[in-house]
């Protein structure tokens, strides 16, 4: 399986929390993970996935055009988005790229912050974690690629929502 986070990669340690729970998976129950987007925060991350030994499993596609990100982004399994409070309490209020996975029918894992919760169910079109844990993450990942069926399920739940309530003539 393959996770995706499109996002520009800022100087923040967001991006981090997903390197770590992957390292902190068995190696044989490990998904890739592929990173689309590009930022000053890039080449610290490589160095981390390097680290933590996680070379063969993450990929940075850098920025790539709006359709192809698209297109690459509904290839995978599963949404990441670890979006967190910065040190002055600014985050993002719902990220767009979170409809624009859930528009794809992708099942999403994301943190429990802002505006998140009311698109991403927990348990229902995918699992919501605490802002800034990797082991709460690890074990969300572990819970959502066990079940390839529940996936699928969370993937059309995720495409329905989006079909019925959060699309743009609604919000």
């Amino acid at each position: 399986p393959t996770l995706v986070t499109l996002a520009h990669l800022a100087a923040d340690k967001r991006h981090l929390v997903v390197l770590h729970a992957l390292a902190a998976l068995p190696p044989d129950r490990r998904p890739d993970y592929l990173i689309i987007g590009d930022g000053p925060g890039r080449e610290p991350l490589a160095a981390a996935a390097a680290a933590l030994g996680l070379n063969g499993s993450v990929r940075f596609a850098g920025r790539l055009p709006h359709e192809q990100a698209l297109a690459e982004a509904a290839r995978c399994h599963l949404f990441v988005m670890p979006s967190v409070r910065d040190r002055s309490g600014n985050i993002d209020g719902l990220p767009n790229v979170i409809l624009e996975a859930m528009a794809l029918g992708r099942p999403v894992i994301a943190t429990a912050v802002a505006g998140i919760p009311l698109a991403v169910l927990d348990g229902h079109n995918g699992l919501l974690v605490p802002e800034r844990d990797p082991q709460a993450l690890a074990a969300a990942l572990l819970e959502a690629l066990s079940d390839p069926e529940r996936l699928a399920l969370w993937g059309r739940n995720s495409r329905a929502l989006i079909v019925e309530r959060l699309n743009w003539p609604v919000v």
